[in-house]
């Protein structure tokens, strides 16, 4: 894929429409979404988070039986062709319902990611940004292929098999067995900390490795020994540095557009942030304030362009990410807690 082109509609074969519902079927993912504006379109989900928005258009359906909301595991689909339409047929445990359609379309449509932040679990919320903007590069690698990612992507794709890392999961489930443990990972990050200046953390990983190849070496005890040390104010230079990495990957692509009227609120928000920010003494244009040695990232939660697609009801919202010049950690403030205080 050549990057100039993050927006791709094509017409795809009713075969090709198979495969990728039976994916879903498979992955108990599959969702029919009917349009808001024209009862005759279809919207079928098939990977979507910040960085694309890949979906299926279906044209001019109809559906004869019941669809049910969740297709129950084991459900089976093929192809069928009658009076010259397409339709696929499934095979569910007391029905067979059938949905017809005169055409296809699978649409794809890549964006910036490196401004958006979801803080689901409380604590070293930059290490968790940084793990979730990593693991949505990677399942664009993994799903769509190495032509979804550029040559940056490309190289920080590595970093989810540096156990340290991983080990800050942005849910509540650990994502070891979603990301294995890898030498590729440990030389990514050992890279990583040289450029960023920070001797210290590949020293202590050096020490970890030597450690690791003696016999009955307690391997866990020191991967936490470094997910520790990932957690002191003195990786402040390394997680910036990782994170202006992403930045530069994400920005060849474009920014998320909405109506007219959603656009002029998020520029309102964002205009009020900057005008509390300077109110309390920070320089700088949005999203990036600072004052002395302390900083301030405005990160936002963006919905999908396709508002029917939309079902997890993200709205547009800003927290920000303040870091303050002895703190070893970053706060996390909402849009309200900088306003009104």
């Amino acid at each position: 894929m050549l990057f100039r082109v993050f927006m791709s509609k094509t017409t795809i074969t009713a075969e090709a429409l198979l495969s990728l519902v039976s994916d879903l079927i498979q992955q108990q993912v599959l969702e029919l979404v009917p349009s808001r504006e024209d009862p005759g379109t279809l919207y079928i989900p098939y990977m979507m988070n910040d960085a694309v928005e890949y979906y299926l258009v279906l044209k001019n359906i109809r559906v004869t039986g019941d669809l049910p909301e969740d297709f129950p595991e084991g459900s089976l689909v093929r192809v069928m062709e009658k009076d010259g339409r397409k339709g696929l047929l499934f095979a569910l445990p007391n029905s067979r319902p059938a949905l017809w359609f005169d055409e296809c379309l699978s649409v794809r449509e890549y964006y910036q990611y490196h401004r958006i932040g979801h803080f689901w679990r409380k604590g070293y919320e930059h290490w968790r940004m940084l793990v979730y903007m990593i693991g949505t590069i990677s399942d664009k690698y993994t799903y769509l292929g190495p032509e979804a990612v550029n040559g940056m992507e490309r190289s920080l794709l590595p970093l989810t098999g540096f156990g340290p890392f991983r080990a800050f999961s942005p849910v509540e489930e650990s994502l070891d067995g979603r990301y294995p443990d890898s030498e590729e990972g440990w030389t990514c990050m050992r890279t990583l900390a040289l450029e960023a200046g920070d001797s210290a953390y590949v020293k202590k990983m050096d020490h970890a490795r030597l450690l690791m190849r003696l016999p009955f070496a307690d391997r866990k005890r020191l991967e936490k020994d470094l997910e520790e040390a990932l957690k002191k104010g003195e990786r402040k230079a390394l997680f910036l540095h990782i994170f202006r990495k992403i930045c530069r990957a994400s920005l060849p692509y474009p920014e998320r557009r909405y109506a007219p009227a959603a656009e002029e609120k998020a520029g309102k928000e964002r205009q009020e942030i900057s005008l509390a920010l300077k109110k309390k003494g920070f320089a700088g244009t949005y999203p990036l304030f600072t004052k002395e040695a302390s900083m301030a990232l405005a990160l936002e939660e963006h919905p999908f362009t396709v508002a029917e697609i939309d079902y997890e009801g993200f709205a547009f919202g800003i927290r920000l990410m303040v870091w303050e010049e002895s703190a070893p950690c970053p706060r996390i403030l909402k849009r309200e807690d900088l306003t009104n205080g």
